[in-house]
């Protein structure tokens, strides 16, 4: 029923609008990321990142699409991230389309980690590093990635913003400007 729901909308042109409202994300200097990978905007991620780490106000829009699958429609997700010298607030603004209401959330911390990808992501990527909104400074990437898995219940930290570099880049991590 999922395929023949996406079959439709991909012939009346369902997707165009979402496709259309990634395009003006994009224009209007948004950090854009495409099924998991950052395709603008990355320079605007770091520049955000220096500034609320050196306790400045600092905002940045993020877009996040993901190509339809033979579960689900293409979806598109936009958010807000504004640093107030203090607190990081996310707001989920979502987008005509995309169905589910509007959020927000907020955390004293923006916390990074770099790591390299395990399973098939080992075969893709070199490095990889997560920025984590938590409000525990002592938060590692293995706390998280057990609770994630543990029957303990949900980590109280949300990922925001994924750089991925692909192998036989010739750029470390740092070297992109995220």
């Amino acid at each position: 029923m999922a395929v023949l729901l996406l079959l439709a909308l991909t012939a009346c042109g369902g997707e165009d609008p979402l496709r259309e409202q990634l395009e003006e994300a994009r224009a209007g200097g948004r950090v854009v990321t495409e099924n998991g990978d950052v395709t603008a905007g990355a320079e605007v991620w770091t520049a955000f990142c220096q500034a609320a780490w050196a306790g400045e106000a600092a905002e940045v829009r993020l877009a996040d699409w993901y190509d339809a699958t033979e579960r689900s429609l293409a979806r598109l997700y936009c958010h807000t991230l504004v640093f107030d010298g203090e607190t990081y607030t996310i707001s989920a603004e979502y987008g005509s389309g995309n169905g589910g209401e509007p959020w927000q959330s907020s955390y004293t911390e923006l916390l990074s980690f770099s790591h390299e990808p395990s399973g098939a992501r080992a075969e893709i990527y070199e490095s990889c590093t997560d920025y984590w909104l938590t409000n525990d400074p002592e938060l590692t990437i293995e706390d998280i990635r057990y609770l994630e898995t543990s029957s303990l219940g949900m980590v109280d930290a949300y990922c925001v913003y994924t750089e991925r570099v692909p192998k036989d880049s010739g750029m470390a991590a740092g070297d992109r400007g995220a």
